[in-house]
């Protein structure tokens, strides 16, 4: 079962590595990737990669740091054993449904083609068999739907015997309150800019302006993304009205 495999791909230096049930997991840091904007900036810390056989995370250090029990080998290889009943699972609908519906739809639809005598009744077949088409991919959609679900219970209720109800408790609040401190902005005002007295003064105080204002339209995940570019060395515990007079000192 291939997971975010372009991902997967990108992914070359692990910052560690867990073996989970003879299975290696290597993790990675989203703030070492191109990947921290697209998706923590989106409130999407971790993220499952796979090549059909081999496993990578790439999640964001924070929250790696802040959650780390909620990472380690034993939760992760019960996401890798829900990953893998989850590809099952559609396997067994797309052979037990899918497939012999679309080998009987095809089969009624060759003998309404090449049978003379059934020629006009042609058309009325194919709008027949395009609305059981529809109606056994919504049956199966809520079918495969209902089954994930269970095998998802099941592995939260693994992961919560193997955690105990107090730290797994405690976690969900740390994973509350991460979310609330990485996209709580500032509200700070700025003060404002006096205006020029001289003609020639004036680019040089409202271009600057005119940057900010365009720096405080991004997230903070998307400030330290630009941060990271630029090289600013202490980026990522900065807050977002740090983040943006930093940018703006590497453009002086």
């Amino acid at each position: 079962m291939k997971l975010n495999y372009k991902v997967y791909q990108t992914l070359t230096e692990p910052v560690e590595t867990q073996e989970a049930d003879g299975r290696v997991i290597e993790i990675h840091y989203m703030n070492d990737t191109n990947y921290l904007a697209r998706y923590a900036g989106r409130g999407q810390f971790s993220v499952w990669t796979s090549d059909g056989n081999k496993f990578k995370l790439l999640i964001e250090r924070g929250y790696y740091e802040a959650l780390k029990p909620l990472f380690d080998a034993k939760v992760n290889g019960i996401w890798i054993t829900f990953f893998e009943q989850v590809q099952k699972i559609r396997m067994n609908v797309f052979r037990k449904i899918l497939l012999p519906i679309l080998l009987a739809a095809l089969v009624v639809v060759s003998v309404f083609s090449f049978v003379p005598q059934l020629a006009d009744f042609r058309m009325y077949v194919l709008l027949a068999m395009l609305v059981i088409i529809l109606f056994i991919n919504v049956f199966q959609s809520s079918y495969m739907r209902r089954k994930v679900e269970g095998v998802r219970t099941v592995a939260v209720t693994d992961i919560k015997d193997h955690l105990g109800q107090e730290l797994f408790q405690d976690l969900v609040k740390r994973q509350e309150k991460y979310y609330e401190e990485y996209f709580k902005f500032e509200d700070k005002v700025e003060p404002a800019v006096e205006e020029p007295k001289e003609k020639v003064l004036e680019v040089e105080e409202v271009e600057p302006t005119l940057e900010r204002k365009e720096l405080e339209t991004l997230t903070v995940a998307e400030l330290k993304e630009l941060a990271k570019e630029k090289e600013i060395t202490g980026y990522s515990s900065l807050k977002k009205a740090e983040l943006i007079d930093a940018i703006l000192e590497t453009r002086k």
